[in-house]
């Protein structure tokens, strides 16, 4: 487990075909569309919180799944590296170290923050390329950003520095004050966590202006599988100076500290180059640099960079832009605050920065999980997916805005599982994690197939998971052969096997209705039987799922009542034994069932969410409902199977207020590649979807009228008369058709049309 402590999209009002725009995304060009969604995100959102409250979310610049996120590190005055700060930057720091190219989306590890730039005005000795000798103070007004640009004055030297990004580019733009020297650190041995970077090598080309190299990192995902094996390319330009002239007036390298002026290359896990630059008579010192990354080769990542050398700073912004708009654009929202608009698109912006596109713009390439490069005729090569996180909120909401992506995701888990052998777990990069358990492609790919994908071999791929699902594997399920001997992974085994059962019989859950839309009858009949193994670790004098012992007796936490019950739980995966109680999400009517019926359910369910409001904050977890983690992101929904979707109402209402906001720290938790802010979007609009099927619930939308522009046709959700006050239904309309339970299926959603909520202050039956 782990260590927690543009795309161009088709657009209705575009003249342009979703198959021509297809082809401009693949091609790699793009054409302007009108509006500024982009000027309502705040990047800053969740780039803040303390401890288990941390979002982990850099506010650098790239563009919608793309592979570089380039933007500050930070840190505090004694430069001590706190284990939450894992994007990288914390809104609550007081200097930049570095402006790094790679960066996690929100996870709670630390892997990548990857080859750092920093200009300085510093004399290069030892002292500045060590320790981060080059980091600067920085003041927060001085930071200007928004989707695909990011900029900040550095104190020292007074150099404002802006950032855009492409896919596998990054364009820097730093303005020296005159009176200053212009220089520029590259350090190929930065990492988060410091060290991780096991051998590197540099090189500096006077005459093309150019440093290349590559380094390998070892970071806490990506040691896993080896290493990951960065390229670079990036050549300076002065604009003040001729163009047949060398940018620099100074150069060298260094390798653990050693200063060598004029080096030209050298080799290890600690280095890199410098370079300085003439002075100007003008009032700034302006350079520029353009940066190519690749995971092939240094000249691929020359050609990469060629995507952008032709172009100015500027027009490279306008393209990420445009990219960013292309994305928020496919939902309108009328009404509602100006706080909840900026958060509703800061958390929808939040959802498209992953996963990474890792098809390379030269030649349309990728290096897969076999370590040979591909090419990608059509599609796209997608990695870095928390797939134990995302399948909830994030993969959902992709496949159900830009069901294009989702069919990049499906081609791309069937190649790891071509070229590797296994399904992933956690794909990142191109290699193998095992990060957290279950095999939740399953759940990704079933719920792909179910609502229409269906440009691969079904038959071949639910052979592939139904042999994952039944049989030892290097990247598969952990003890499933005593899961299928038993019903359940007993704790004689391991600690994790209660939430490894339950996570199991999800996923089986998912095979279950894909085998069963395939006509495979046998198949069907026995996922269908196994996903009920949750059955076999509930306590029924408990009325909790507990850890259970191979002889049949179960082992419930004796501490599961305790305040700090969730500091002592060793018997679950990121939970404790109350938050995991309301784990069935394939099979809520059975889980409502255990408790004896509804009435009880409901209690038990309210009781966990009335003994949360004791712990408000976010810096360590809830011992009960914790907002900041995925295993309960789906309870407050729960109330609807029960009959009483007056409390979901009032729960999600209350959770959305509480937890979430347009603020640095208004991510409860990790935001984990996206999965919390897609809880907010959905939980915006009013639905959520089971993943893994084509079900969503309905809950209370804080918006008048939102508009989703998809595919099938645009889908209107109308909350007539919402208000802070009025967030409970009083009755729903689905194309102008009363709906008698609170959930509708996803087709009613794609094929467009219209759903009306009609709000009232007063808990109501709208289902009865």
């Amino acid at each position: 487990e782990r260590r927690n402590v543009g795309f161009p999209f088709s657009h209705p009002f575009l003249p342009m075909g979703a198959a021509a725009l297809l082809v401009l995304w693949l091609v790699g060009s793009w054409v302007g569309v009108v509006g500024a969604t982009s000027d309502q995100v705040n990047v800053f959102v969740g780039t803040s919180g303390e401890g288990y409250g941390t979002a982990g979310l850099n506010p650098g610049a790239q563009v919608p799944l793309g592979v570089v996120r380039v933007g500050p590190d930070t840190c505090k005055l004694l430069d001590v590296a706190l284990p939450w700060h894992t994007g990288g930057y914390h809104f609550s720091d007081s200097h930049i170290r570095c402006f790094a190219h790679t960066h996690m989306v929100g996870a709670g590890v630390r892997d990548n923050s990857n080859l750092a730039f920093m200009p300085t005005n510093k004399e290069i000795v030892k002292a500045l390329v060590t320790n981060h000798g080059y980091r600067s103070t920085f003041q927060h007004n001085s930071e200007v950003a928004r989707p695909g640009y990011y900029a900040v004055t550095l104190d020292e030297p007074g150099t404002r520095v802006e950032l855009t990004a492409g896919f596998f580019t990054a364009f820097h733009r730093y303005s020296f004050p005159v009176t200053a020297p212009a220089r520029v650190v590259i350090d190929l041995g930065y990492s988060l966590p410091a060290g991780t970077v096991k051998d590197a090598s540099v090189a500096v080309n006077v005459t093309e202006g150019e440093i290349s190299g590559w380094l390998i990192n070892h970071g806490d995902l990506s040691g896993r599988f080896g290493g990951v094996k960065l390229f670079f390319s990036a050549r300076f330009h002065v604009p003040q100076s001729p163009s047949s002239t060398t940018p620099f007036n100074l150069f060298g390298v260094f390798n653990d500290g050693n200063v060598m002026v004029l080096g030209q290359s050298t080799t290890g896990p600690r280095v890199g180059a410098f370079v300085g630059f003439p002075p100007s008579v003008e009032s700034t010192i302006v350079v520029e640099a353009r940066v190519g990354m690749s995971l092939v080769s240094i000249e691929k990542a020359r050609e990469n960079r060629g995507t952008i050398d032709p172009k100015s700073f500027d027009e490279v912004v306008q393209e990420a832009d445009t990219r960013w708009n292309s994305v928020l654009e496919l939902v309108d929202v009328e009404g509602g605050s100006s706080e909840d608009r900026t958060a509703f698109f800061s958390f929808l912006y939040n959802v498209f920065m992953s996963p990474s596109n890792l098809t390379e713009p030269a030649g349309r390439v990728f290096l897969g999980f076999d370590k040979t490069v591909h090419e990608a005729n059509g599609w796209n090569f997608l990695s870095d997916m928390s797939l134990w996180d995302t399948h909830r909120t994030a993969a959902p909401l992709q496949g159900l805005l830009t069901p294009h992506i989702q069919r990049d995701v499906v081609k791309s888990l069937i190649a790891m599982k071509d070229q590797g052998g296994d399904l992933p777990r956690w794909p990142f990069w191109y290699g193998y994690t095992g990060c957290m358990l279950g095999t939740h492609a399953d759940i990704v790919l079933v719920d792909a197939f179910l609502k229409g994908e269906r440009d691969f071999d079904a038959d071949a791929l639910f052979d592939s998971m139904k042999l994952q699902a039944t049989t030892s594997r290097p990247h598969g399920r952990g003890h499933v052969e005593e899961y299928m001997q038993q019903g359940y992974v007993s704790a004689d085994s391991t600690r994790k096997g209660t939430s490894e059962t339950l996570e199991y019989a999800q996923d089986d859950g998912a095979l279950a209705l894909m085998a069963e839309a395939l006509g495979r009858v046998d198949d069907a009949a026995a996922f269908r039987k196994r996903a009920l193994n949750y059955r076999n670790v509930w306590d029924p004098s408990e009325k909790f799922f507990c850890p259970r012992q191979r002889d049949g007796t179960f082992a419930c936490p004796k501490y599961k009542d305790d305040l700090i019950g969730i500091f002592k739980s060793t018997d679950f995966v990121e939970g404790d034994a109350w938050q995991w109680r309301w784990y069935v999400p394939h099979d809520p009517e059975g889980l409502v069932s255990l408790f004896g019926g509804p009435d009880v359910f409901v209690r038990e369910l309210e009781t966990f969410f009335e003994k949360s409001l004791a712990f408000p904050g976010t810096l360590l977890p809830n011992p009960f409902f914790w907002a900041g983690n995925e295993p309960d992101l789906l309870a407050p929904y729960l109330f609807n199977i029960a009959g009483r979707s007056d409390l979901t109402q009032k729960w999600t209402r209350h959770i959305l207020r509480t937890y979430y906001g347009n603020r640095p720290d208004g991510i409860p938790g990790n935001d984990d590649y996206g999965t919390m802010s897609a809880w907010f979007v959905f939980t915006a609009f009013g639905i959520y979807p089971l993943a893994g099927s084509t079900r969503f619930l309905l809950g209370s939308p804080i918006f008048p009228h939102v508009t989703l522009h998809l595919p099938g046709g645009d889908f209107h959700i109308m909350a007539h008369g919402v208000s802070e006050k009025n967030f409970y239904v009083e009755r729903v309309l689905l194309n102008g058709s009363a709906l008698t339970k609170p959930e509708i299926d996803f087709q009613s959603i794609a094929s467009g049309g219209s759903l009306e909520f009609f709000m009232t202050c007063t808990p109501s039956n709208a289902f009865e």
